[in-house]
């Protein structure tokens, strides 16, 4: 985990879904890339915040429009890896 990304998460001023989804991403981001993060599905991060899966999808979508994540590759075992905007 990144404490860098995580903070950058924390920080920004957004919708309380958004924000919660956003820190659930930079949970993941790693150490040496802090900017490169992956994530098992935005089902994953509806049962890491409790939102309706729904919910997380629509503020993913919002998250992307506002260029503070962008969903670049889905992987083996449908993983999906996230680009954050960290420093932005």
């Amino acid at each position: 985990m990144s404490i860098e990304a995580l903070n950058w998460a924390l920080n920004k001023k957004l919708p309380a879904n958004q924000k919660l989804c956003l820190i659930c991403v930079a949970a993941r981001a790693g150490t040496e890339n802090l900017r490169t993060t992956w994530v098992g599905s935005e089902f994953e991060v509806h049962l890491m915040t409790g939102l309706s899966v729904e919910a997380v999808e629509k503020a993913m979508r919002r998250l992307d429009q506002r260029y503070l994540l962008n969903d670049v590759a889905k992987a083996e075992g449908d993983y999906s890896e996230y680009i954050l905007a960290v420093g932005n």
